[in-house]
């Protein structure tokens, strides 16, 4: 092998690494929930934390079906990197947004409602 193409060979082999490691890591969390909520207008600022001890947050994606919202949250890239990590989000919600739900566990857990009387929001608890 001529030193061309052992230098060829391990680029490759790096940038495959890269790739592989850009494609499994920043996926959706399963293990999101929602620490604690600030009201404001139809503004909802969320804190949310992950349950187990490695990973952070970086994006929520925000889905609306009816008059209910479904939030997926994505962890940072990499295992355990805190670079872009996030814990506080901002959320936009209509007044015929009636429920906000996290995806815990591969389903959609109720987090928030709006109480039809004040017309508050109420944090449900596990």
């Amino acid at each position: 092998m001529t030193k061309k193409n052992i230098i060829l060979g391990i680029i490759i082999f790096i940038l495959t690494c890269i790739i592989c490691y850009i494609i499994y890591s920043g996926s959706a969390r399963n293990d999101v929930v929602l620490s604690s909520f600030k009201e404001e207008n139809n503004n909802i600022t969320l804190r949310v934390n992950v349950t187990s001890s490695m990973g952070y947050i970086r994006k929520m994606k925000v889905k609306e079906k009816g008059s209910n919202y479904y939030l997926t949250f994505y962890s940072t890239f990499g295992v355990n990197n805190k670079i872009g990590a996030k814990d506080t989000f901002l959320l936009n919600v209509p007044n015929y947004i009636n429920e906000i739900y996290i995806n815990q566990n591969g389903k959609y857990e109720l987090v928030l409602i709006k109480d039809v009387v004040s017309n508050e929001w109420i944090q449900i608890y596990d």
